[in-house]
C-alpha cells in the first residue's frame, strides 16, 4: 500500500488527469483510485469524497506558492506588491493544470453544492496567501481580508481561463493591480470609520478623511 502522501499525490493526478479529460463529473473516490490502480478501500480511508481530493491538490497548491516565493526580495516589497506576487505566482504553479481547474469552475457553475465547496477552498487558499504575505493581521482581519481576496481571485480567475497560455499574463496582471487598488483604498476609507480610544484625537490625515 503506498504512503499516505504517495496515495494522495496519485488521486490528485487522477483527479486532474479526469477532469482534462471531461470525465470529472460525479467521479468517486473509489473511481479515482481505480484509475491510478490503488487499493479503493486505502483511497477512501483517506478521502471521503472527490471534493476532498481537491481540498488537497489545494493545499499542495498553497505549499508549492510558499516554497517559490523569494524571502529577500518579498521582505522589501509593499503589502499591495507582495499579494500580487504570491497570486501571480499562484498563476504560475497552476497554468499547467489550467484545462483541469477549467472543468472544476464549470463543474462548480452547474452544481451549487460544488460551488459553495469550491468557494471555502478558495477562501482557505487567500487566508494563506495573507500569510504568506505577512498581511494576516487579527483572526477578524483575516477572514475579512480573505473574503475580499476570495472575490478578487474568482474574477481574475474567470479572466486568465479565457486566455490562452501565456499571452494574456500582463493583462492578467493590470487587472489584479487594478482590483488589489480598490481594496487598498477601501481599507484606507474604513479606517475613517475605526472606533478610537476616548479621548485620542485623529491625526491631521485623519481629519482629512473624515471630511
Amino acid at each position: 500500500m503506498p504512503a499516505a502522501d504517495s496515495l494522495t499525490e496519485l488521486l490528485v493526478e487522477a483527479a486532474l488527469s479526469a477532469a482534462e479529460e471531461s470525465e470529472w463529473r460525479g467521479l468517486t473516490v473509489a473511481q479515482l483510485a481505480e484509475r491510478t490502480n490503488v487499493d479503493p478501500d486505502a483511497a477512501q480511508a483517506l478521502f471521503s469524497s472527490a471534493d476532498d481530493v481537491l481540498d488537497a491538490f489545494a493545499r499542495q497548491t498553497d505549499e508549492r506558492v510558499v516554497s517559490t516565493l523569494d524571502e529577500e526580495d518579498f521582505a522589501e516589497a509593499s503589502p499591495k506588491e507582495r499579494l500580487l506576487e504570491v497570486l501571480m505566482c499562484r498563476l504560475d504553479v497552476l497554468a499547467p493544470r489550467r484545462a483541469a481547474i477549467r472543468a472544476f469552475g464549470s463543474e462548480a457553475q452547474r452544481c451549487p453544492s460544488a460551488g459553495v465547496r469550491m468557494f471555502r477552498r478558495i477562501h482557505t487558499s487567500m487566508g494563506n496567501v495573507l500569510d504568506a504575505a505577512d498581511l494576516a493581521g487579527s483572526e477578524f482581519e483575516r477572514t475579512l481580508r480573505a473574503t475580499a481576496l476570495t472575490y478578487v481571485w474568482l474574477r481574475t480567475c474567470r479572466r486568465w481561463l479565457l486566455e490562452e497560455e501565456d499571452r494574456g499574463l500582463d493583462a492578467i496582471f493590470a487587472m489584479l493591480d487594478q482590483e488589489l487598488g480598490r481594496l487598498e483604498t477601501l481599507a484606507r476609507c474604513m479606517q475613517g470609520f475605526a472606533p478610537r480610544s476616548p479621548g485620542s484625537t485623529p491625526s491631521a490625515d485623519q481629519a482629512g478623511a473624515q471630511v
